[in-house]
């Protein structure tokens, strides 16, 4: 099963390469199909890294607008995802509060009347990950959400993140088993194993 869903995860990335590279030819239909495919995992990465749903709503819609912007800085050599999220994060950066701040409200889809227009109810594994982004930094976070959500190599999330290969691989590996306790107690309370309990 593991090896068909890394399959099934590379023709994905394949795919979404080759429509980049359709939008970086011109052709705006490729470029949507992207945002369609993209917009509601994005907004769930960037709902954790904003103080409000609508704040985060206005960063992913700055992130499509400078995509679309800076196509031709696009390099196939990343994969489509490991470009996108990158400037979503750095939108999202520029975008929000201390982590202090953000504290103070940590679901930032709790006071929101229209959240069931944009994401579904919410279910374990989203409580899990906003439980998880109290515990950890921004890079440990993002490095956490990218390997084990959207599956993007460590070789890519270091690039992103602007650090190397090896210092984000031990970062990984010591955030896990730092936040072991607190997974190990969400699991107990639930029936279905979490994504960061499946090996890499």
């Amino acid at each position: 099963m593991r090896a068909l869903r890394v399959n099934r995860s590379i023709a994905q990335a394949d795919q979404d390469n080759q429509l980049a590279c359709s939008a970086q030819a011109g052709c705006l239909a490729s470029f949507e199909l992207l945002v369609f495919r993209y917009q509601t995992r994005m907004l769930n990465f960037l709902i954790h890294h904003t103080d409000s749903l609508e704040r985060a709503e206005d960063v992913l819609q700055e992130t499509w607008l400078r995509a679309y912007q800076s196509l031709n800085t696009y390099n196939s050599n990343w994969q489509f995802s490991t470009w996108i999220f990158t400037i979503a994060r750095r939108l999202a950066q520029r975008n929000i509060p201390p982590k202090h701040l953000r504290l103070e409200n940590d679901d930032p889809l709790a006071n929101e009347s229209h959240q069931s227009d944009v994401v579904d109810e919410l279910d374990w594994r989203n409580h899990l990950w906003q439980e998880i982004r109290r515990y950890t930094s921004d890079d440990e976070f993002e490095a956490l959400w990218l390997h084990y959500v959207e599956q993007i190599p460590i070789a890519e999330i270091s690039q992103t993140l602007g650090k190397s290969h090896a210092a984000t691989k031990m970062m990984l590996s010591r955030t896990r088993k730092r936040l072991s306790r607190c997974i190990a107690s969400f699991v107990n309370s639930h029936h279905n194993e979490p994504p960061l309990c499946r090996r890499a």
